[in-house]
């Protein structure tokens, strides 16, 4: 599954927030959804990685432990799960990160980029807290955008971040997964 190619438009109208910024080789437009409500119909083969998620959330967050492995075949080189530190401030480290996902995204979480210098726009690190509001908020997102790889080639793309909570309420962890663009 790991070159899943994605067809056709998204219609991302239905979005509560919009941020959009432009960041190491990525320029990205996140679409940000209250995590109540379904997502676009067209989403393509992300739909299934949101009802892996959705499923299991039951009325409220669900903790990283509820998955198992097997719910994720097909998906482990594209995604990623992110401990969060349950705050924005708090330290973010990538537990789990598939080969393809940190060819496109590296090893590092955004907030070590940040930490270490890397990023240090700060037009960016605003919309980076604004994007952490968010997903500790109650809210899940799409990011779409053009994304450049370790080899630099760029290639178009969607992804989605969906929070989980270890205490069903509180973000603890983020997991996301993304599809090619033809």
């Amino acid at each position: 599954m790991s070159e899943i190619i994605f067809r056709g438009e998204v219609d991302f109208s239905g979005a509560a927030k919009v941020i959009t910024f432009n960041v190491i080789g990525r320029e990205l437009n996140c679409y940000f959804y209250p995590v109540d409500q379904a997502p676009p119909v067209s989403i393509g083969r992300l739909q299934e990685f949101y009802d892996i998620w959705n499923d299991t959330r039951k009325g409220h967050l669900p903790a990283w432990k509820d998955f198992s492995f097997e719910q994720f075949l097909g998906w482990h080189s594209i995604m990623r799960v992110m401990d969060t530190g349950g705050s924005l401030d708090a330290e973010k480290k990538n537990i789990i990160m598939g080969d393809t996902f940190s060819s496109y995204w590296g090893t590092k979480t955004f907030k070590e980029q940040i930490d270490a210098g890397v990023v240090t726009d700060k037009g960016i690190i605003k919309s980076y807290e604004e994007y952490h509001d968010l997903m500790h908020g109650g809210y899940y997102v799409f990011n779409e955008g053009v994304f450049q790889s370790s080899d630099s080639s760029s290639r178009a793309m969607i992804m989605i971040d969906l929070p989980l909570s270890d205490d069903g309420v509180n973000v603890s962890h983020i997991i996301g997964a993304f599809v090619k663009r033809e």
